[in-house]
């Protein structure tokens, strides 16, 4: 899932998600660094997209 800016990738086990990964890809476009931990909430915007 992507806005443009950010990008998130949603790891699935079993029937649900677990694991998010959560990009900044202005600042890091070869997403080389995950930071869903520091930046909740685009991550949420971005999973209510679906």
């Amino acid at each position: 899932m992507s806005d443009g800016r950010w990008k998130l990738i949603a790891h699935r086990e079993a029937s649900a998600y677990r694991r998010f990964e959560l990009f900044d890809l202005r600042a890091d476009p070869g997403e080389r660094h995950d930071v869903h931990r520091w930046n909740p909430e685009p991550a949420r915007r971005l999973t209510e997209y679906r």
